[in-house]
């Protein structure tokens, strides 16, 4: 309980000291995962409503391979390239730095606006494109 009580402090301590930091970190997630959940559910517009449980299992293996615990280089040479155009990538590198440096660089903030933005800006074709598929093939009406 007094890790979870000493955790919850400076949480709160960080964010009431770095607000726009929190901000702007909590922008790009948002930004991430409504991408990344418009594109889980076109994969399950094309497959079928039995397809729903990769929801959960796409986003554990995206969140894996944004290396929440580590820095990217530790990953296989091959992994760190698909790491580095996961959206929650820089994300999770910019709480790393904050954490042990106390400033963050602001290249780090804008490669993960940037890849957040190219997964917003990808997924929604890709869902009007599902969508209409779906509807032809009238498996959206049995989606319900």
């Amino acid at each position: 309980f007094m890790m979870i009580g000493l955790s919850a402090a400076l949480g709160i301590m960080i964010m009431v000291n770095q607000f726009g930091l929190f901000m702007v970190l909590a922008g790009i997630t948002l930004m991430a995962s409504i991408a990344l959940s418009i594109v889980i559910m076109a994969i399950i517009l094309m497959l079928g409503r039995d397809y729903g449980f990769l929801s959960f299992y796409a986003l554990g293996i995206l969140i894996l391979l944004s290396a929440p615990m580590f820095p990217i280089e530790m990953f296989p040479g091959p992994v760190q390239a698909v790491s580095s155009v996961m959206p929650y990538t820089y994300v999770f590198e910019s709480i790393r730095m904050f954490i042990g440096t106390g400033s963050v660089q602001m290249v780090v903030l804008l490669k993960g606006f940037a890849v957040s933005l190219a997964y917003l800006i990808a997924s929604i074709p890709i869902f009007s494109w599902a969508f209409q598929q779906a509807r032809k093939r009238g498996t959206l009406v049995r989606m319900m």
